[in-house]
């Protein structure tokens, strides 16, 4: 059964020495559930599933920002000494959100009988990346789980914060946008008619602009449900293609990367991305080629994502690494050169920790360049717009004023 499909049951019930006792658990049924606590000689009171209420969303449901805690707690918890099981119970008897209980049950629960952490951690691969599990494996091999969990937490802060600059680096000029074309367009449906009406009940002759800019607005008016009814019909479509089509999806990553400016900002945050995962999992002495495909599989654009499968395909026949790089055409010289000083160096790791560095201060300049040059962009383009609708509102005023002198 999917991960995705599981749900999330409170239950409560009497042990063998008749002791209440409860708990939370991830499972596809409630059928399920009771064949678990059967096993476990657990006579049944209650069973309940928790996550369908609005409540429970609100309060409740764990989150990529719960997991990241998580990793903290595990290996500050561990560094202290004590074992994974006894960490693991420890925090979820802490834990207040039931979500995070029930995931926590569930890998105990594994633990318990006899399966390794990242074979449990692969039960809940809806919330564990694939880098996490395959860390907290190589963790396992070498008997060095804090260690593990420790770089786990700072990977996954990076990647919050990184992700967080170029969200908000899209979302800023966006809302702007959207708050301007609010005020222009109660401007434009409400006070300019009302001009009109007036204008027209005094027999005043209408300056030209104000007609002109009337007769736009008319214009955009009459288009503007047919043109929300296309904008939210293709971005249904195109949503339903993406999650049917990786073609699709490859083509939209790589005509985001032409776009101007925000091209510039995903490319260089891609290979951010690829790099830092690269070298994490570099350094705990996974193979290159697993390296890559964990990279592939934890990267966001498809266009890329498809890159690093085909670098992955080229370094298997036999390939440098740098350069199937080289190949994609995909990356700056400079990554191509780099990677090929660490591969005769031996020193691969340390060499795209590096690249993670420059790329990574790369992504928080251009997000500053972008937000120089868009913000008095927009504020002129939108200033000199509501300007124009001002005057053309204000000089009928002064020919009413003439009429009536």
């Amino acid at each position: 059964m999917s991960e995705s499909k599981q749900c999330v049951f409170f239950w409560q019930g009497l042990d063998k020495k008749a002791h209440k006792v409860k708990g939370f658990m991830l499972s596809p049924s409630k059928v399920s559930v009771k064949f678990t606590l059967k096993q476990k000689s657990i006579q049944i009171i209650r069973i309940e599933r928790k996550d369908r209420s609005l409540f429970w969303h609100l309060f409740h449901r764990e989150k990529r920002a719960d997991i990241t805690l998580l990793t903290r707690q595990i290996g500050t918890l561990l560094r202290a000494g004590l074992p994974i099981l006894d960490v693991l119970k420890m925090i979820e008897k802490s834990q207040k959100k039931y979500g995070m209980k029930a995931i926590l049950s569930k890998i105990i629960e594994n633990l318990e009988n006899g399966n390794p952490l990242s074979s449990s951690l692969k039960l809940s691969s809806k919330h564990f990346d694939k880098v996490d599990i395959e860390l907290v494996l190589c963790g396992e091999m070498v008997g060095d789980l804090a260690t593990i969990f420790e770089r786990i937490y700072h990977y996954r802060i990076t990647f919050k914060k990184n992700t967080e600059k170029v969200f908000n680096a899209l979302i800023y000029p966006i809302s702007v946008l959207f708050a301007s074309a609010l005020v222009i367009q109660t401007l434009t449906s409400h006070v300019l008619p009302q001009f009109k009406s007036m204008l027209n009940g005094f027999s005043a002759p209408m300056p030209r602009l104000t007609q002109q800019v009337i007769s736009i607005t008319e214009a955009l008016n009459s288009y503007l449900l047919p043109l929300f009814i296309f904008t939210f019909f293709t971005i249904g479509l195109g949503y339903l293609l993406s999650t049917q089509s990786t073609s699709f999806r490859f083509r939209i990553s790589r005509l985001l990367l032409c776009l101007p400016l925000i091209g510039d900002l995903i490319r260089k945050s891609s290979i951010a991305r690829f790099s830092r995962t690269f070298s994490l999992t570099l350094q705990a002495d996974i193979s290159i080629i697993n390296c890559l495909t964990i990279s592939a599989s934890t990267t966001n654009n498809y266009y890329y994502k498809g890159i690093i499968k085909a670098m992955t395909t080229d370094i298997t026949a036999g390939t440098p690494i740098y350069i199937a790089i080289r190949k994609t055409k995909a990356f700056p010289i400079i990554v191509e050169q780099m990677a090929m000083i660490g591969e005769q160096t031996g020193k691969l790791d340390e060499v795209f920790s590096n690249i993670t560095e420059i790329y990574e201060q790369e992504v928080s300049d251009t997000v500053l360049s972008m937000e120089k040059v868009l913000e008095p962009a927009i504020i002129l383009i939108l200033g000199g717009i509501v300007a124009l609708i001002v005057i053309s509102m204000y000089l009928p005023i002064f020919n009413l004023m003439t009429v009536l002198g």
